[in-house]
């Protein structure tokens, strides 16, 4: 299963997403630990380092569509899997994590995209960094019973790649503030015309009049949970270690609620792969043809049953 955290910045959806993967760390569940937001903060939650895998992007594509790169064929996040791709596994011993991943708490392998360096200033856009995130993610095999925790770029951006389609689920964190809602309601309006499930999680919430305005703007059915403002979250945001334990035990039955909506959730691979196919054709026919003076789209491999991948 994947989840994806979202939320306007400073909404503390990075330390939601650690202290989820935490919280499925301490059930002995499988899971992988994503920071895909370019100000990085997941490492120091776990107490880790960072390895920024844009920095191997090139290698990335020859890992995960090794007959491809041999030929030379450009590899852009948003491609399709082919017959001769490789998948990676959710799990600490995986080749791909073993390389590419570093291990923090509880054991819970974190793959980190990267931020801007200095050479990128006037030049480049994140979102070409995060296409070795949607190469990834389009290429990971996890089951039922395996959780990706994603820590996503602020605010709709997802929305500018093919991310925002590549969770089971989508949970944005939002403030009780009208800014904070509206950032919501805007990705989870995007989100429902491609079928994508985004639910709200509040958070920061001082009282009662806080829980109602949430209720009113948002809904019922699609706020998943509360987490009341509490003095840890600036602990855990000044660097005190430990804190985060506190975290989770504290709202422990937030993220019971969570994991029950999204483990709820059977995917629906045909579905997938249409909208990976859709987007990426999209991305070759906007710029990259011409950009590489070639088509594409070629590159589609329709033998490809994402199910069957799956199954295996």
């Amino acid at each position: 299963m994947r989840i994806a955290f979202l939320g306007k910045g400073g909404s503390g959806k990075t330390t939601i997403s650690v202290a989820y993967t935490l919280y499925l760390a301490q059930k002995k569940k499988q899971v992988l630990a994503i920071d895909g937001d370019v100000n990085m903060h997941m490492a120091p939650l776990l107490q880790t380092d960072q390895l920024w895998v844009h920095k191997h992007a090139s290698d990335v594509q020859k890992y995960l569509e090794p007959a491809l790169a041999e030929k030379g064929v450009p590899i852009i996040g948003t491609l399709p899997p082919t017959a001769d791709a490789k998948y990676i596994n959710v799990s600490k011993e995986d080749p791909f994590l073993k390389k590419y991943a570093t291990v923090g708490l509880e054991d819970v392998p974190l793959l980190t995209v990267g931020t801007y360096e200095s050479k990128d200033a006037g030049a480049n856009c994140y979102h070409g960094k995060l296409q070795v995130l949607e190469l990834m993610l389009h290429r990971l095999k996890d089951t039922k019973d395996q959780t990706a925790v994603c820590d996503m770029t602020a605010g709709i951006d997802a929305l500018g790649t093919s991310l925002y389609m590549a969770s089971d689920v989508n949970v944005f964190v939002v403030e009780p503030t009208l800014k904070s809602v509206q950032v919501y309601l805007d990705f989870a309006k995007a989100a429902d015309e491609h079928s994508i499930t985004t639910y709200a999680l509040a958070n920061k919430v001082v009282d009662q009049e806080d829980e109602k305005f949430l209720r009113q703007h948002i809904g019922e059915d699609m706020l998943i949970g509360i987490v009341p403002h509490s003095t840890l979250l600036r602990k855990i945001e000044q660097g005190e270690k430990g804190k985060i334990y506190d975290f989770v035990e504290i709202n422990e039955g937030v993220f019971g609620r969570i994991e029950e909506k999204v483990s709820g959730v059977n995917r629906d691979y045909q579905a997938y792969m249409k909208e990976l196919n859709r987007i990426y054709r999209l991305n070759c026919e906007w710029w990259y043809n011409d950009f590489y003076g070639s088509d594409l789209t070629k590159y589609i491999d329709e033998s490809v049953n994402y199910e069957e991948v799956f199954a295996a």
